[in-house]
C-alpha cells in the first residue's frame, strides 16, 4: 500500500510539472510573438544603423571632396593675390604719383 501512494504521489507530480512545462511553453510562445511584432514594428536596428553609417560614409566622402575643391580654389586665389600684389608694387616703383596730384581738383 505504501508503494502505491508513492507511485500515486510521484504520477501528481509528473502531472503538475507537465501541466507547469505546457504553460511555460505557450508563455514562451507568446512572448516570442510579441517579441516578433515589436521588432517588426520598430523595424531591425542593425539594418538601420548600417544604413545610416553608410549614408554618413557617402556624405563624409562629398564633403571632403568639396573641401578638397575649395582648398585648391584658395591655393589658386592666393598665388593670384601675390601675383597681382608683385604686379602692383612694381607698376608704383615705375610710376611714383606725387602727393600733390592726388588731391582731387573742384
Amino acid at each position: 500500500m505504501l508503494l502505491a501512494v508513492a507511485l500515486l504521489a510521484g504520477c501528481r507530480g509528473d502531472s503538475a510539472e507537465a501541466s507547469l512545462r505546457a504553460r511555460q511553453a505557450r508563455k514562451i510562445a507568446d512572448l516570442e510573438s510579441r517579441l516578433k511584432r515589436f521588432q517588426a514594428q520598430a523595424g531591425d536596428p542593425a539594418t538601420a544603423t548600417a544604413a545610416q553609417a553608410e549614408e554618413s560614409r557617402q556624405l563624409a566622402e562629398v564633403a571632403e571632396a568639396y573641401v578638397r575643391t575649395k582648398q585648391e580654389e584658395l591655393l589658386t586665389l592666393e598665388g593670384d593675390l601675390e601675383k597681382a600684389t608683385r604686379e602692383d608694387e612694381v607698376y608704383r616703383r615705375k610710376y611714383v604719383v606725387e602727393p600733390s596730384r592726388l588731391k582731387e581738383k573742384p
